[in-house]
């Protein structure tokens, strides 16, 4: 009966999705993996910022790995390509708090995974068509992390997004959903920004998130500073402005950032009034859980709690 429930509230919940962004990436207690499924506790500070509501209205669980997708992998560490740690479960959870998932696929450490997904143009097509399938099965949206800038593997991934729209169009439900992640300016990953600003332009993708850089800003000037570049276009690299609808910035919660743990004085207090000023879609934080290994797991991130309260 709980199970259910679970799914019953899933189904409602997948009505529509956020007009804004204040989103986490999470990856498992093993790490971004998730080969093992994580206690529902794990997400305790994510599900409720103190007031009875949730800190993120989206989570991005990350990652699967692109090749696993693409083969429908079953073994102890897939079930047709998902790794086993993401369960309906964990998504119907998530649902039932008014949080809605997108599953990410890719990250930093499958890029050449990536690359050995998108082959060819019909390698493309096929993993658009499962990423598609593992959507409208959990009901959720989907993101593409690919962090490279080989131009031959770029026609797939293009592929990759039309086949996946030409089965789930644009619309209002989670898996209607398809997001992609560029560089924190246009400066890096240049011509996914490029690619990025023709699907979105056609609504194929609906927003795009300027990832995170090295560490985290020291201000946020130094953050705008890059976060303008998508909004401004980039001449030299043929980038048009974005529609500051369509962008997303993200923030550390881990890897020392004062975000996690305070609010005033912070960048994120900064990157709120920001995101409110040039009208952009919102915030998203990389990453909770453990996304290196068991001693660096984030977690009761009040500072991103208070942040919340104020942007959402």
């Amino acid at each position: 009966m709980k199970i259910l429930a679970l799914v019953l509230l899933s189904l409602t919940f997948s009505a529509a999705y956020p007009s804004k962004t204040y989103s986490v990436w999470h990856c498992a207690t093993d790490g971004c993996g998730w080969f093992t499924e994580p206690p529902l506790s794990a997400f305790d500070w994510i599900v409720n910022r103190g007031d009875g509501q949730p800190t993120a209205n989206i989570v991005v669980l990350a990652f699967l790995d692109p090749i696993a997708l693409l083969q429908k992998q079953t073994d102890s560490q897939f079930l047709n390509g998902v790794p086993r740690g993401i369960t309906p479960q964990i998504v119907s959870y998530l649902n039932g708090k008014g949080i809605m998932v997108i599953f990410s696929i890719g990250g930093e450490s499958y890029t050449q995974k990536w690359d050995q997904a998108l082959s060819t143009l019909s390698a493309g097509a096929t993993l658009g068509r499962n990423a598609a399938e593992v959507a409208n099965k959990f009901g959720v949206g989907i993101e593409i992390d690919y962090e490279n800038e080989n131009h031959q593997t770029l026609a797939a991934l293009d592929v990759f997004v039309k086949t996946y729209r030409g089965i789930i169009p644009n619309g209002s439900s989670p898996q209607s959903v398809l997001t992609v992640d560029l560089g924190a300016g246009t400066g890096y990953l240049t011509s996914v920004s490029k690619a990025a600003s023709a699907w979105l332009n056609s609504s194929l993708v609906n927003w795009a998130h300027a990832m995170v850089s090295g560490g985290p800003w020291g201000s946020l000037s130094d953050a705008a500073m890059f976060w303008q570049q998508h909004l401004s276009g980039t001449a030299w690299a043929d980038i048009p402005p974005m529609n500051p609808s369509q962008l997303v910035v993200s923030l550390y919660a881990s890897s020392g950032s004062r975000n996690c743990k305070f609010f005033d004085g912070t960048v994120l207090q900064g990157a709120i009034n920001w995101v409110h000023q040039k009208g952009t879609r919102g915030i998203a934080f990389w990453a909770a859980g453990c996304p290196s290994t068991p001693s660096s797991c984030i977690s009761d991130c009040t500072g991103i709690q208070q942040g919340s309260k104020v942007f959402l």
